[in-house]
C-alpha cells in the first residue's frame, strides 16, 4: 500500500450539490478511517488557465505533494483522480464541506472534506489496549539459519502450568510480533484470548520486518532483508524458532501448535510436511486451498467480492441480487448500497442486462485489474505492487506460484489438522474447506476437523471484538481448541 488502504476495484458516480467555482481553490482536509485506523489526507486544489490542478498530503504516512491527475468541478460535483494509485475521489458540495467517496483497488470509504488552510489534527482514537497484567511477556532475539536475527515474543499466562504453546504464523505482507494497528496491537489480542485458556502464544516479526511508528501498519521494512521473505525461507525461519523454544528447558516437553492464519495457512502447512521439528498439532485459520496463482485470479475477478455482496443483499440465497433484494429499504442494505454501489439504480450495476448481479457484472468490472496485475508481475514492477495491491515482492508471486497447493499436500500430513473458516470468507472460497473433507475421506485419512462459521469473514470477525471487546465465536472456538490438545 502505498496510500490508503489495499483491496478491489469498484469504480462508481456520486450526484450534485452547488458551490460557486471560486470556492473551490484552496486546503480541503478530511479524514479517511479504514478499519480502525484514521488517516488524514489533505488536498491542495488551485486554478490555471486550463482549469482545476491539484496535489494530495498524507500526512500520517510521511507523503506530501502527490500528484493528482484528473481535478474537476462543475460547480457542484468534484472528481478527483489517482490512476497512480487506482484511487479516486467523488464528492459533493454540502453547505460548507464536500461530502464524497474514495475509491480504490475495489473498496469504497466514505469521506468528508473540509475547506481549511491549517491542517487538521489527527482525530483521537480510544486509549490503547494494553496487553493484560495476567499475562507475562518475554521479548527475544532469535538468530535465524543464515545468520540473521529477528525478534520475536512469548506470551505467557502467569498462573498455572504451561503445557502447549501456540505458535503464529502470518498473513501476507510485513507483519510484527505485535502488528500494532491504531488503537491496540492484533496479537495482543490474541495473546489474551489464548493465555486465558492457560496456553502460550508466540509471535515474531518477519524477515526484514520491525516495529515502527508510522500508522496505519507501524511498521519499518528493510527492504534488502525483505526480499527473502519467502514461503520456504519462511517455513525454515520457523522451524528455527521453535527449536530455539523447545531449548528452554521450560518448554521442553510443550506441546506445539503451528497456527497459520491466511496465507500463514500454506507456510505452517509446509513445516508441518517437512518434520524437520516436532509439531503437535496444525491450525489453519482462513485456509488457502490452492495455489497462491488461482487464489488472485479468485479474488482480483469478482468472486471475493460477490461473496461480499451476497452475504449482505442475498436473501434468497440464490447466489445473486434481484431488483427487490437491491432495492430494499432494510437498514443495513440500504447502508452497503450507498457504501458498495454509491447507491447506483440497479439497472446501472446490472451491467451484462439480465436482471440480477451476480458474479457476471463483478467480473466485467473486475477483470481488467487481474490483467494489469499479472502484467506488472511479468514485467517486474516490484514498485507498483507495492504501492497498488500488496506490499510483497516478485520473489514472493514467483516462488508461491510454484508451489503444490495445501490440497494436496496436506495428504501426507499425519498431525490433527484443524480448520476455522467463516462462511462468508471473500479472501478465501469456503468451498475449499468441503472440497478438503472429501479429499481426506476419500483417502481415509481420519486427523482432520473443520469448523465452518456463519456470518463470519475471513478473520473469523476479528472486528467483533474492536467494537464491543468480546471474541467472535469462530475465535473463541479456536483459542477453546487450543486448550484442549
Amino acid at each position: 500500500m502505498k496510500l490508503f488502504f489495499k483491496s478491489v476495484l469498484a469504480v462508481i458516480l456520486l450526484s450534485c450539490g452547488s458551490i460557486q467555482a471560486q470556492d473551490i481553490v484552496g486546503q480541503w482536509n478530511g479524514v479517511l478511517s479504514v478499519y480502525g485506523t484514521n488517516l488524514r489526507l489533505i488536498f491542495h486544489i488551485e486554478k490555471n488557465d486550463e482549469g482545476y490542478i491539484s496535489k494530495l498530503d498524507s500526512p500520517d504516512q510521511g507523503r506530501t505533494g502527490f500528484p493528482v491527475k484528473t481535478t474537476s468541478f462543475d460547480g457542484s460535483k468534484l472528481l478527483l483522480e489517482l490512476p497512480s494509485i487506482a484511487a479516486k475521489y467523488e464528492g459533493e458540495f454540502q453547505i460548507d464541506s464536500i461530502v464524497g467517496t474514495l475509491t480504490q483497488n475495489g473498496m469504497s470509504f466514505p469521506m468528508t472534506l473540509k475547506k481549511n488552510s491549517v491542517d487538521i489534527p489527527l482525530q483521537a482514537s480510544e486509549p490503547f489496549h494494553i496487553l493484560s497484567e495476567d499475562i507475562i511477556s518475554e521479548v527475544k532475539t532469535i538468530k535465524l539459519s543464515d545468520g540473521e536475527e529477528t525478534t520475536a515474543r512469548l506470551c505467557l499466562p502467569k498462573d498455572g502450568q504451561i503445557n502447549t504453546i501456540v505458535v503464529a504464523v502470518h498473513g501476507t505482507g510485513p507483519f510484527t510480533y505485535l502488528t500494532k494497528r491504531q488503537g491496540f496491537n492484533f496479537y495482543d489480542v490474541l495473546a489474551e484470548g489464548f493465555c486465558g485458556k492457560g496456553v502460550g502464544f508466540f509471535t515474531y516479526n518477519r524477515r526484514g520486518v520491525d516495529l515502527g511508528e508510522t500508522a496505519p501498519w507501524f511498521d519499518k521494512v528493510d527492504s534488502i532483508k525483505y526480499t527473502k521473505y519467502l514461503p520456504y525461507t519462511e517455513a525454515v525461519d520457523i522451524e528455527t524458532m521453535i527449536t530455539f523454544l523447545k531449548n528452554d528447558k521450560r518448554f521442553k516437553n510443550c506441546k506445539i501448535i503451528l497456527y497459520g492464519m491466511s496465507e500463514g495457512t500454506i507456510i505452517a502447512s509446509v513445516v508441518a510436511e517437512r518434520k524437520k521439528v516436532k509439531i503437535d498439532a496444525l491450525f489453519l485459520h482462513g485456509y488457502a486451498h490452492e495455489n497462491m496463482f488461482d487464489i488472485i485470479k479468485w479474488q482480483n475477478t469478482g468472486e471475493g467480492v460477490m461473496t461480499l455482496i451476497n452475504s449482505i443483499f442475498d436473501k434468497n440465497e440464490d447466489k445473486a441480487v434481484d431488483r427487490e433484494e437491491y432495492e430494499s429499504d432494510d437498514p443495513t442494505i440500504s447502508s452497503y448500497r450507498g457504501h458498495l454501489f454509491q447507491n447506483l439504480p440497479f439497472d446501472s450495476v446490472d451491467v451484462v442486462k439480465d436482471n440480477i448481479i451476480d458474479i457476471k457484472d463483478i467480473r466485467t468490472r473486475r477483470e481488467p485489474f487481474q490483467e494489469l496485475l499479472m502484467t506488472k508481475i511479468s514485467e517486474n514492477e516490484e514498485s507498483w505492487i507495492w504501492n497498488n495491491y500488496v506490499r510483497v515482492t516478485i520473489g514472493w508471486f514467483r516462488e508461491h506460484f510454484a508451489l503444490e497447493p495445501n490440497k494436496t499436500r496436506l495428504l501426507r500430513v499425519d498431525i490433527p489438522i484443524y480448520v476455522f473458516h467463516g462462511k462468508e470468507d471473500a479472501n478465501v472460497p469456503v468451498e475449499s474447506v468441503y472440497d478438503l473433507a472429501v479429499r481426506f475421506k476419500t483417502c481415509n485419512k481420519s486427523n482432520l476437523k473443520t469448523f465452518v462459521f456463519e456470518k463470519h469473514n475471513h478473520d473469523l470477525n476479528f472486528q467483533d471484538w474492536i467494537t464491543t471487546k468480546k471474541y467472535s465465536e469462530g475465535l473463541q472456538k479456536i483459542f477453546e481448541t487450543a486448550a484442549e490438545i
